[in-house]
């Protein structure tokens, strides 16, 4: 029958989608694999969007899993049949894992300056509207900060809200762009992440990723963060033609403390709601430290100690690092860090800019391989204002296995001898096995016949002994010698007995039950 959800029409179904398949044995998921390329062939043009819904709200989780990132049908095909036959064109595009972990837990990784273009994010902010809110919301912040709209130097093609003088809009190779375009990038991916149910253990930020992770935890609000920035961002970019190529963290920052201490000395801040370790420590941030104004003052100056930062995240078992900001340099640090464990991973969130790929696909990519290390998500969340329903699909490919008696051994072995109920042996004694089992009615109503025949006594027959008739003795007859012999004739039978009255017990037959017996 046709499935649910297909199209009339060969449209396919605009965006990316996260294919999902898990079983309980290896041979299990191959073979809901190939249930799966039958099932799509059958139906090329299959809204995707439902099938990926249906996989992904309807079935069951295992610990061998499957995923993919596909467009359409026949995408999900090619790079299905590439688990059988290896296909350059679909490398990589289909992931398997055994997952021995339960919901690992998340650390947020943000990133400092150093890995930022033009266009970060722009498919994600075009597909995923939660994450344009929050980045719309960080460009309606800035405009009076900044005095112009950083989205017409983020994202030059987008349309801009309103009319806005931008004649003055610096390029991604100033300070007070770059510092500001890091931190919204990070912060609304994390609070995409955060709608998703993907919420963070703990939190580290490189040298001034630190203001997203307090920002995230609750520390300092967006508008007071996004004014430090642009602050230190032009304070640094006064004190050399060249600002990025000035040591950040050492001190050569001294010269705009004082200047920054100024801004600091009016920003409200609070304690973390989410643990972080602090970069100039290495250690966890206590609230003292989050809530004291020289520590942001002295942040600038004082050396990033991001090493020790990740020894500490690290003995976190099974974490799932995550780095926020583009490229993947936070994630090899902590690869090659000491104590970096077999059941951790670190991924990758953002593209790096030399990397090819879209955006969109790329982050539901490490969306569905956290799924895959066992992270629980909540995929209802990413549909999320979309008119979705379940679909007819393969269900779980189960592996049957026929089990055959040993008839020689059972043939070998005696049977037990049979067990009378008796008022020395009870019933559980005598039905050891049934008693495990819970009597089933049958069984109940036999055993209770039994023991109500052995309990009431059976009333003694008494046979009445009866004598036979004693016969009187009969003269014989004399015969006369002159009458001729007559003829012999047939014995005369017994006189029958008197007639006794009527016993209550004949012979032979049970008495009827006293009412009293019959009553019980």
């Amino acid at each position: 029958p046709k499935p649910r959800g297909q199209s009339p029409s060969p449209v396919i179904t605009a965006g990316q989608h996260i294919i999902l398949l898990s079983a309980r044995t290896d041979t299990a998921i191959k073979t809901y694999a190939r249930e799966l390329v039958a099932f799509f062939m059958k139906n090329p043009f299959i809204d995707m969007a439902d099938a990926a819904y249906t996989l992904q709200l309807g079935r069951r989780e295992f610990k061998h899993r499957l995923m993919l990132v596909c467009s359409d049908a026949n995408e999900a095909v090619g790079a299905l049949n590439s688990l059988q036959q290896p296909s350059q064109l679909h490398i990589g595009k289909v992931r398997t894992f055994f997952s021995q972990v339960s919901d690992p837990p998340l650390i947020f990784m943000f990133t400092g300056p150093g890995n930022q273009y033009v266009d970060m994010a722009l498919d994600l902010y075009r597909d995923e509207k939660y994450f344009r809110q929050q980045m719309d919301l960080c460009f309606a912040i800035l405009r009076p900060i900044l005095g112009y709209d950083l989205k017409v130097v983020l994202y030059p093609d987008e349309p801009v809200a309103g009319v806005y003088d931008n004649s003055g809009a610096r390029d991604m190779e100033h300070p007070e762009v770059i510092l500001s375009s890091l931190f919204i990038i990070q912060y609304s991916l994390a609070k995409l992440l955060s709608h998703w149910g993907l919420n963070p253990h703990g939190m580290i930020g490189y040298g001034f990723g630190e203001y997203a992770a307090a920002c995230f935890a609750g520390v300092i609000s967006v508008e007071e963060a996004l004014e430090l920035l642009v602050c230190a961002g032009r304070l640094m970019e006064k004190m050399t033609d060249d600002p990025m190529l000035n040591p950040v963290h050492s001190e050569l920052m001294d010269p705009i403390l004082d200047d920054f201490t100024k801004k600091v000395k009016g920003v409200y801040l609070n304690k973390p709601g989410i643990p972080y370790i602090s970069c100039t420590t290495g250690t966890w941030i206590t609230p003292k430290q989050a809530t004291d104004r020289r520590y942001w003052v002295n942040h600038l100056r004082e050396s990033v100690r991001f090493e020790e930062g990740v020894n500490e995240l690290v003995k976190k078992k099974n974490a799932l690092f995550l780095e926020m900001g583009p490229g993947r340099d936070l994630s090899l640090m902590v690869q090659r860090g000491d104590g970096f464990g077999p059941h951790q991973k670190a991924i990758s969130l953002m593209r790096a800019t030399d990397e090819e790929g879209q955006d969109t696909r790329y982050l539901l990519d490490k969306v569905g391989r956290m799924w895959l290390y066992g992270r629980i998500i909540d995929w209802a969340t990413l549909h999320e204002g979309a008119k979705r329903q379940r679909i007819s699909m393969p269900a779980y490919p189960f592996e049957r296995q026929y089990l055959w008696p040993d008839i020689q051994t059972a043939a070998a072995e005696p049977e037990p001898p049979a067990v009378e109920v008796t008022e020395e042996i009870g019933v559980k004694e005598a039905f050891p096995v049934l008693e495990k089992e819970e009597y089933r009615e049958e069984y109940k109503e036999e055993i209770k016949e039994k023991q109500e025949v052995k309990e009431t006594k059976e009333p003694e027959v008494i046979e009445e002994k009866i004598e036979p008739p004693v016969l009187e003795e009969v003269a014989e007859p004399v015969q006369e010698e002159t009458s001729p012999e007559e003829p012999l004739t047939e014995e005369e039978p017994f006189p029958e007995a008197e007639e006794e009255p009527e016993d209550d017990l004949e012979l032979g037959v049970e008495p009827e039950l006293e009412p009293e017996l019959e009553a019980e």
